[in-house]
């Protein structure tokens, strides 16, 4: 039920499968749908979801021209990326969208593939959880002990997820990285009012730009675009340099 859940199911669908989706959340509830960090992605991607008839304007995807990193301190430009060229060359800019925004986008194409008569409905089971799966002999499980057979077994699980310590045998979990990490949000109008930062963006394309503190470790990743709001994802430094610098 997750973009990579919903992504696999309607390619199987397009070439010719009949496919069932079994998420543990609601999904038309919007049970454990999460916002998440924006999700950057390139001409590949784009093709393939424009093949699918995804709606890039309503979901607020924006193409990225380019990438700036500069300097916490000094404001001075370190890095410098043009993205502008990829769009010249496939016909496809880079782009970036919310994670919530490629879910729902993702969730209207199935949703509309129920009126395309020439193919079949994809059948999403809400609320229901996977206990295990068998991808050999085909075999679903589910909490309720009810068993599925299937031709084929899309485990789509996450980060979190059981299913794949079941299949690879083995357990690998997420591991502490000693670093925290914060999402929120800033005004554009406070950036133009900011009399340091708003040179750095008046005329600027719309793109990243990452304001880094080598010495200290810390990352300030915005997202530059023509809406109403920039998004700050991912400010983060490591626990120990934390600690320092207080």
């Amino acid at each position: 039920g997750g973009v990579a859940g919903l992504a696999a199911a309607i390619a199987l669908r397009n070439e010719g499968h009949e496919v069932e989706v079994f998420e543990r959340h609601n999904l038309e509830k919007k049970e454990g749908h999460h916002v998440g960090n924006g999700i950057s992605f390139g001409a590949n991607l784009s093709r393939i979801l424009d093949d699918w008839n995804f709606d890039f304007k309503s979901s607020g995807a924006t193409s990225l021209e380019q990438e700036r990193t500069i300097h916490g301190h000094t404001l001075e430009q370190m890095i410098y990326f043009d993205f502008s060229y990829i769009e010249k060359q496939t016909g496809y800019p880079w782009r970036e969208i919310r994670h919530d925004s490629l879910h729902t986008g993702l969730s209207t194409i199935i949703t509309n593939s129920k009126q395309e008569k020439d193919k079949s409905e994809i059948v999403i089971h809400h609320s229901t959880i996977v206990e295990s799966v068998d991808c050999e002999s085909g075999e679903i499980v589910l909490a309720t002990g009810q068993i599925i057979k299937k031709d084929v077994v899309e485990v789509a699980n996450g980060v979190n997820g059981q299913l794949i310590d079941l299949i690879t045998n083995n357990t690998t979990p997420p591991l502490r990285a000693g670093r925290v990490a914060y999402r929120f949000e800033v005004q554009t109008k406070l950036l133009e009012e900011d009399e340091m930062l708003a040179p750095l963006f008046k005329g600027q394309k719309a793109g990243h730009t990452i304001f880094v503190v080598p010495e200290n470790g810390i990352f300030f990743h915005l997202l530059n675009n023509r809406w109403r709001r920039r998004y700050v994802w991912c400010p983060y430094a490591p626990s120990s340099e934390r600690r320092r610098a207080a």
